[in-house]
């Protein structure tokens, strides 16, 4: 009998943690000082309910989530700015209190409010891991949740276009939503146009480099000045 309520124990702990994904993460977006577009999202991969309340994360950030229940297929994102994810992503989410994410690569690990287990990752910025996401623009994404989210080979750098642009690159994912199909590399460079001024101003290329112009006016521009 014991033995017997043992296991069934092993079998709900799975039916409710098991499900619960780290889907999504946003560690180094193409800004310069603080980071505001850092973000991670939990995705309910399963078939039933799932209370988040009182999750949290044990390393790199500290971050309680509050009441929060998750129907099959729901995402819930957690961001160092509720409203730099608002003006960019459009999207409404929960911020955390404090911390930040590693450029280089750690270990996230969610647990649930009594300590327990529920799911982690160790994201890196090097192969397998896609490139991109290391201050580029593009979040990573996983790609089959039902497979291993700690190989680098199952995630993608997100192609969620969002127009904008900051430091010359476009900021990509899909926080709240279903992963994109991956993303396809881009010019290296993006530099505005509007109102006869360029943003930046005043970039460097290197060899090898790609550049992208983008005229964001109604007026034609041609490319025979100086």
């Amino acid at each position: 009998m014991r033995i017997l309520f043992y296991f069934l124990f092993i079998l709900l702990s799975w039916n409710a943690y098991g499900q619960v994904v780290i889907n999504e993460i946003s560690y180094n977006p193409p800004e310069t000082g603080i980071d505001s577009l850092e973000y991670i999202e939990i995705y309910n991969a399963g078939l039933s309910h799932v209370d988040l309340t009182g999750y949290h994360f044990t390393s790199g950030l500290i971050d309680t989530f509050p009441t929060v229940h998750m129907s099959p297929g729901d995402y819930f994102v957690t961001a160092v700015s509720a409203s730099a994810m608002a003006n960019v992503f459009h999207v409404q989410v929960h911020e955390w209190r404090s911390g930040a994410l590693a450029n280089t690569g750690e270990s996230i690990v969610l647990v649930d409010a009594l300590g327990n287990f529920v799911d982690s990752v160790f994201f890196e910025d090097n192969a397998p891991w896609p490139t991109e996401p290391d201050g580029n623009g593009p979040s990573l994404e996983l790609k089959d949740s039902s497979l291993d989210n700690n190989d680098g080979a199952n995630w993608q750098f997100s192609g969620g276009e969002t127009g904008v642009i900051i430091e010359g690159k476009e900021v990509r994912g899909t926080p709240g939503a279903e992963n994109s199909g991956g993303g396809s590399i881009g010019p290296d460079i993006i530099i505005n146009l509007a109102h006869q001024q360029f943003e930046p101003q005043h970039v460097v290329i290197e060899l090898g480099d790609s550049l992208r112009w983008l005229n964001n006016e109604a007026v034609p521009h041609n490319v025979n000045g100086t």
